[in-house]
């Protein structure tokens, strides 16, 4: 881990200081360190996204803690602050799903770090960086919430800052328990929230960990997200409308599956900047290796994401490759060939599909090689004529797992190939073989 010293890097005496007009033009990163620096804290320099070394229990980092693990379990000799890019995949799932994922999968945000007996200052410090551009959020704004059995601990460190909060005694008893993925090293925590300025709603925006190593305090952890704190400051209904991802995609995202899409997109830019390959092109051993069956994953839901909103794949394959633009200079990585491997690699999916619904229309509609495809779609079988088939595995298989709902399936149901058995709880499909 390595740490640059407020002197090393801007100066400063302990604050909180207001930022200066230096700061005008400075990206989210620097503004962050020159805050933070100015006020005392020693900058931690970030790594990359990939865990690698840094913290070998995860594919990515996700969280500041994974870089400064170390410190954490013996408390830091000064407050540290670290301005990291990371990615969580926990929306691959939701993707498939009606709702939304309420949080981005890859992100930007800070962290800092202090001893136990200064966790009141780092907690009146990030607020006080709160309530600067572009955040510009007043104390009237933000809130604390924590279990009923951290009150004690909580409400006096948020009292010394004047900080409403209150213990939140309808949420369920693991959301202020953190784990850090080392026995031994846990955490009991409370979140910052935004109020609404339309409402009584509250967004959680930071968290703020006391860590404890065998049960023992040993620091005071707070971290956010820059897209959630920044679009929950503005008003703003997910934290993807303050990506630069919202920019990039001229179509919008004016739509559940089109934010779901603008995230999966980011994500799938920001493994291939550190220069992760999809397909077999990817596999090496270790983490790139499990990076790179991560990004097939997430290329694969742009592909069912994008056929659900009718986005074809010449301007999907721009957009990720103008989001790995937008990523540069600073976090690029990748020489030019992993993007062609994931956009040909979408292109391969692309290809897939429409071969897939080819030739389901032409076994719907029988002809002398339909006995040949089905034995080529349906795992090598061959079927007679008359015989059913389980239409949704099969689009699985072949990577079109969005083919239930497209209009050839509509056809092919409204014509009768297509009915659903009510004995097995699938679609089925009879063949017309001759």
């Amino acid at each position: 881990m390595g740490i640059i010293s407020p002197a090393e890097r801007f100066g400063g005496p302990h604050g909180p200081r207001e930022m200066s007009h230096e700061c005008v033009g400075l990206s989210n990163s620097e503004r962050f360190q020159r805050y933070f620096a100015d006020n005392g804290y020693n900058l931690v320099s970030p790594v990359g996204l990939i865990a690698g070394d840094a913290d070998p229990t995860t594919i990515f980092i996700g969280s500041s803690s994974s870089v400064w693990r170390d410190v954490m379990r013996k408390g830091p000799q000064s407050p540290l602050a670290l301005w990291q890019p990371k990615l969580r995949t926990h929306n691959l799932n939701g993707y498939y799903t009606q709702d939304v994922p309420p949080f981005m999968s890859y992100f930007e945000g800070g962290g800092i770090l202090s001893s136990v007996e200064g966790a009141d200052t780092s907690l009146r410090d990030a607020i006080a960086f709160f309530s600067q551009p572009p955040y510009s959020l007043g104390l009237d704004r933000i809130v604390a919430h924590y279990a009923p059995e951290d009150e004690p601990i909580f409400a006096q460190i948020c009292g010394k800052v004047k900080l409403q909060s209150f213990s939140a005694c309808t949420n369920p008893p693991d959301a202020y328990v953190w784990s850090f993925g080392e026995l031994g090293l846990t955490g009991r925590g409370m979140m910052l929230a935004v109020r609404s300025t339309q409402g009584p709603e509250l967004r959680d925006v930071a968290s703020c960990v006391m860590v404890r190593s065998s049960g023992a305090p040993t620091a005071f952890e707070i971290g956010f997200g820059h897209e959630t704190l920044l679009s929950a400051a503005q008003g703003k209904p997910h934290p993807i409308y303050s990506s630069p991802i919202l920019e990039i995609m001229s179509s919008g995202t004016n739509s559940p599956t089109l934010l779901k899409l603008a995230d999966a997109l980011y994500a799938s830019a920001a493994i291939i900047n550190t220069g992760v390959s999809p397909g077999s092109a990817g596999k090496k051993s270790g983490h790139h290796g499990q990076a790179s069956t991560v990004l097939d994953q997430y290329l694969r839901a742009i592909f069912y994401l994008a056929d659900n909103s009718a986005m074809g794949l010449a301007d999907v394959q721009t957009i990720l490759g103008d989001a790995i633009e937008n990523l540069a200079p600073d976090n690029l990585v990748t020489d030019g060939n992993a993007l062609q491997q994931a956009q040909d690699y979408l292109g391969r999916m692309w290809i897939q599909a429409g071969n897939f619904s080819r030739v389901m229309r032409q076994l719907c509609q029988g002809g002398g090689s339909a006995n040949r495809q089905i034995a080529s779609l349906y795992g090598g079988k061959q079927l007679v004529n008359g015989a059913k088939v389980d239409v949704e595995a099969m689009a699985h298989h072949h990577r079109y797992p969005n083919f239930v709902g497209s209009p050839i399936f509509a056809d092919l149901v409204q014509a009768g190939y297509i009915e659903w058995d009510q004995a097995e709880g699938k679609h089925m499909m009879s063949l017309q073989l001759k």
